[in-house]
């Protein structure tokens, strides 16, 4: 797989965990009483790994095998989960 690509999954995992960083907390009073900050880095990771795909062109993710798709997905939601756990023990 293309060096590029994988950059670019790393690159929006990592943008979702510091954008939902920067707008919950300061929603966070606001989220209701099942949010709790241990669970920020699995959301963060989750809603990355489905939005992968809007980081590419139709042409470049058609492109892609079934199993690239995955493993992008995979880099993307790492990439998020380390960057939200990264955020909250900062």
């Amino acid at each position: 797989m293309e060096i590029k690509y994988e950059k670019r999954a790393k690159e929006v995992g990592i943008s979702f965990a510091n954008g939902l960083y920067k707008d919950w907390f300061i929603k966070s009073p606001e989220m209701g009483p099942n949010f709790t900050w241990e669970k920020f880095p699995n959301i963060c990771g989750c809603l990355a790994k489905v939005n992968t795909f809007t980081s590419f062109s139709i042409e470049e993710w058609y492109e892609m095998t079934i199993k690239q798709r995955d493993e992008l997905e995979k880099i993307c939601y790492e990439a998020a989960f380390k960057g939200a756990r990264d955020l909250l023990n900062s």
